[in-house]
């Protein structure tokens, strides 16, 4: 199992309490594929330099986690499905 960090945003619309339901969500989707040592921190909410989907605020989530190698493809392409999120970046740590 390899070390992998995710990013996602998140619209502005989200109250506090919705936000927790989505890192919830987040969570539980890690887990269904098998993903262990799941730390999650909110970065909070920032103004992009250029709107994203006509957006111009959006709430940072970062996700640190360990995977199998063979499962990180299906997981971004589950995550770039997820028409919740507005953007996300997965990278794997050394």
């Amino acid at each position: 199992m390899k070390t992998y960090q995710t990013i996602y945003i998140l619209p502005p619309q989200f109250t506090d309490n919705e936000l927790e339901g989505q890192v919830d969500k987040a969570r539980e989707f890690l887990y269904s594929f098998g993903a262990s040592s799941i730390k999650l921190k909110s970065k909070g909410r920032c103004k992009f330099q250029t709107p994203i989907k006509k957006h111009k605020l959006g709430t940072f989530i970062e996700l640190t986690y360990l995977l199998k190698e063979n499962k990180v493809n299906e997981l971004i392409k589950q995550f770039k499905l997820n028409e919740t999120l507005l953007r996300t970046f997965t990278l794997r740590n050394s």
